[in-house]
């Protein structure tokens, strides 16, 4: 007798082939608190192509810490988009970000290990 709960398996596959595989998507991005000196509140940008940037990831944003007015966004590294790929697990952001001790740079680390340093009054961006 049967089991009419069984399924049989195509020639050529392994049953656990004919099992459905969950779509790859990346992992939600790491959590990366402000960092603030001064009157400047600074964090990094999550989807500024919403701000009319043109790449998704890799920008810090500057704060007026009392209004929350934007005062400008600094890209900090470039992202290199492959055709064809889902563009969200070619996202690249920031892992750390750490002001320095003199309150006048902050460090950020990315996902691929890349430190920046960052000089908050000239925005000079310099690749460690």
């Amino acid at each position: 007798m049967s089991n009419i709960n069984s399924k049989s398996t195509p020639p050529g596959m392994e049953p656990s082939d004919s099992i459905p595989q969950p779509n790859v998507s990346r992992k939600a991005p790491p959590d990366i608190s402000p960092v603030t000196s001064g009157d400047t509140r600074y964090e990094q940008v999550i989807n500024a192509e919403l701000l009319g940037k043109d790449q998704r990831t890799g920008f810090l944003a500057a704060y007026d810490k009392q209004t929350d007015e934007r005062l400008w966004i600094l890209k900090i590294y470039d992202t290199q988009q492959i055709e064809n790929l889902e563009s969200d697990v070619q996202d690249v952001f920031f892992k750390s970000m750490i002001l320095l001790p003199d309150g006048n740079n902050i460090s950020i680390t990315n996902e691929r290990n890349e430190t920046y340093l960052v000089e908050l009054k000239t925005k000079k961006v310099t690749k460690k």
